[in-house]
């Protein structure tokens, strides 16, 4: 391969890290501003990945820290079960928890 074939496909391997990293970092604030929404409180949701029949990631809740909150009722919601799907595509496979913590309040 010639040098500029190698440049650009480094380039296009950091653009794709770039967006891979964004991406994961607006699904981790939507999970965390619903889950707020529902139960405040919450610090830290335990996840299993897994693969599905067409190879496709998704995302089980399988545990709640920082509130008293049945799991069912984060696992049960739509929005919840979405997003932890949508993170479940571009999170490390082999993370088990993702960390919520309490987002600054605004003073007026």
């Amino acid at each position: 391969m010639n040098d500029t074939l190698v440049r650009h496909l480094a380039d296009l391997r950091n653009a794709h890290y770039d967006a891979r990293s964004r991406l994961l970092a607006g699904v981790e604030l939507a999970l965390r501003e619903t889950v707020h929404e529902i139960t405040p409180g919450v610090s830290e949701l335990g996840v299993e990945i897994y693969t599905g029949d067409l190879g496709d990631q998704f995302a089980r809740l399988v545990s709640v820290t920082g509130a008293d909150i049945e799991l069912e009722v984060l696992a049960d919601n739509g929005d919840v079960g979405a997003l932890l799907d949508e993170w479940a595509t571009v999170a490390d496979p082999t993370t088990t928890t993702i960390s919520l913590p309490e987002l600054a309040q605004e003073t007026s």
